[in-house]
């Protein structure tokens, strides 16, 4: 099997940018804010978007098992059948992932909105189109098919970046909390829960966050920047402590590996454009 062929599926499946704990160490301070909150929504803690979270990730490691068979041992082709498994097995993979992109833009909750709409926005900043990306994705399905019927791959529709349809967030994000209250005085702990309380109750408000009206989701958007912000001197405070969770920082990075976002800073120009995006739907709702 050619290996330009071989590593382009491998580039589908794995292609992401590696931020290192030890880099990551260096550039959380900051906040934990807007989509990687460690505190999820009850529709994000519901049974059913839980198992098709779960289906999502099996599958995706079902892709990856499958291209190893294909890759095979150096210098011999893969058999048809691998090739057949791993078609199978990318085919449900991009049936389960528009599937749940579906979902959560069928859904009222805010934090479901939110990351659809930090998606679209992650990848406009590249000037790529998610829907676009999954469809150019399905050449991975029709080139392996055709390989194992011993036909010649169909051309690649051209791309403007390597890899796959990232799953953002919810698949990977923080679910640790971001501090070591241990590690916290008294009246340092007393704010600490205050912050979490008035976190958790404005993510439950957002629950029904699509049915609102204009006036009612400017106001969410800010109480909702307004409790991110009072979380900032807390944390790096914190953070001078020694108090920042490794658990969280751990799973940061990997939220960040997993999205192919390059630091924090990348982070937080995505997050305030998604906000914009997202205050001028609220601004022409009802219009």
């Amino acid at each position: 099997m050619n290996n330009a062929f071989v590593w382009t599926l491998w580039f589908h499946v794995c292609a992401s940018n590696v931020v290192t704990l030890a880099n990551m160490k260096t550039q959380v301070v900051p906040e934990p804010i807007g989509v990687i909150w460690p505190f999820r929504s009850a529709y994000f803690f519901s049974s059913e978007i839980s198992k098709l979270e779960f289906n999502v990730i099996n599958s995706r490691k079902a892709v990856a098992a499958r291209l190893q068979n294909v890759n095979g041992a150096a210098g011999t082709d893969s058999r048809p059948a691998d090739l057949v498994e791993y078609s199978d097995a990318y085919s449900r993979f991009l049936y389960l992932v528009q599937e749940y992109y579906t979902r959560l833009n069928n859904t009222d909750d805010f934090q479901a909105r939110q990351l659809l709409l930090f998606q679209d926005t992650s990848w406009q900043l590249e000037g790529v189109d998610f829907w676009q990306e999954l469809d150019s994705a399905s050449w991975n399905v029709v080139a392996s098919r055709a390989m194992a019927q011993g036909l010649t791959a169909p051309l690649r529709p051209p791309r403007k970046r390597e890899g796959g349809p990232e799953l953002l967030a919810i698949l990977s994000a923080p679910r640790a909390p971001p501090v070591l209250p241990v590690l916290l005085n008294r009246l340092a702990q007393l704010e600490y829960r205050r912050l979490l309380d008035e976190t958790t109750a404005v993510i439950a408000a957002g629950n029904c966050y699509r049915t609102w009206c204009r006036s009612e989701k400017v106001a969410f958007l800010d109480k909702l920047e307004a409790v991110e912000r009072s979380w900032e001197p807390f944390l790096t405070r914190c953070h001078t402590l020694g108090a920042i969770n490794p658990a969280f920082v751990q799973q940061c990075t990997d939220f960040f590996r997993h999205s192919s976002i390059r630091d924090f800073n990348h982070y937080k120009q995505i997050l305030k454009r998604c906000r914009e995006n997202m205050r001028t739907e609220a601004e022409n709702c009802g219009m």
